[in-house]
């Protein structure tokens, strides 16, 4: 279990959600001490949302 958000970065994926209007990755988003941050890691898989759920079994 990560203990920070930096530590997410060194050896962690995410399931890689793609924005239907730009096709960009959706980045992960934490609020810390009140303030926003976004991260992306590399991804297992990625496809836009209904597809991706779909295909997953998961949506």
């Amino acid at each position: 279990m990560p203990e920070s958000i930096e530590a997410l970065q060194h050896g962690h994926r995410m399931v890689g959600f793609r924005s239907s209007l730009t096709g960009s990755l959706i980045p992960l988003e934490f609020t810390v001490g009140g303030e926003v941050r976004h991260v992306v890691l590399p991804t297992t898989m990625s496809g836009s949302c209904p597809r991706a759920c779909a295909s997953s079994s998961t949506g």
